[in-house]
């Protein structure tokens, strides 16, 4: 997802569906590594204190993420902001 995790060791990806996805009911969304925030926290907290300031925020999910059973690590589950987002 993007070039933002390039050179780092953990990657983001964008995954789309042919249906939408059981977890967030979305046809795409991403899936945030964090990389470089080793609490994972800043962009969860930045996030809550959006919502909780009245703003309009990407509902967000931290999951575990694995590829062929291997475990890639934590990673937050973002909906993407797109059209469908903002008739919300």
């Amino acid at each position: 997802h993007g070039f933002s995790s390039r050179g780092l060791f953990k990657k983001n990806y964008s995954l789309e569906f042919e249906s939408n996805d059981p977890i967030m009911n979305r046809h795409k969304v991403i899936l945030s590594a964090q990389a470089t925030d080793k609490s994972m926290l800043r962009y969860f907290l930045a996030n809550q204190i959006f919502k909780e300031a009245g703003l309009k925020t990407s509902n967000i999910l931290p999951v575990f993420f694995y590829i062929n059973d291997e475990s890639q690590g934590l990673y937050y589950l973002v909906e993407q902001v797109n059209e469908e987002f903002f008739s919300k």
